[in-house]
């Protein structure tokens, strides 16, 4: 592997880490534009039995979470294999944080496997296809 070989794939890793973390935010804001900007036009995020497919549906997936509920997503382990120079696969957990606003303490934490499919799309990685199982709460 050359240098630029393995700094290029560096870079995707990278990019691609980047690429969770802000659709965790993303996620946590309700920020409905910015979390369907993560996914490709054509993306696919399958979560609880349901799949979202493209953007509007995927956007208007967070509208399901009760408005009362505060959410945070910590994203760990996270690994990914390049496929080719533009398409990479990803695994990770999930580690899923709620508290209702009124209560005084959170709610259980809920651990999923996060499986992933990412393409590049005019030089920026985004989300192609998602799966979130949740493995222990």
């Amino acid at each position: 592997m050359t240098q630029d070989t393995e700094w290029a794939r560096m870079r995707a890793e990278l990019d691609i880490a980047n690429l969770v973390h802000a659709c965790a935010q993303a996620t946590d804001q309700r920020k409905e534009a910015a979390f369907a900007h993560c996914y490709t036009e054509d993306g696919e995020f399958h979560r609880s039995g349901k799949v979202f497919r493209g953007s509007t549906e995927i956007a208007h997936s967070l509208r399901e979470r009760k408005a009362s509920l505060q959410r945070r997503h910590v994203f760990t382990n996270l690994q990914v294999q390049l496929q080719s120079a533009d398409q990479a696969q990803g695994q990770c957990y999930c580690l899923v944080y709620d508290k209702e606003e009124a209560a005084e303490a959170g709610l259980p934490p809920i651990l999923a496997d996060i499986q992933d499919a990412y393409q590049r799309v005019n030089g920026q990685w985004k989300i192609q296809r998602r799966v979130v199982r949740r493995s222990f709460i």
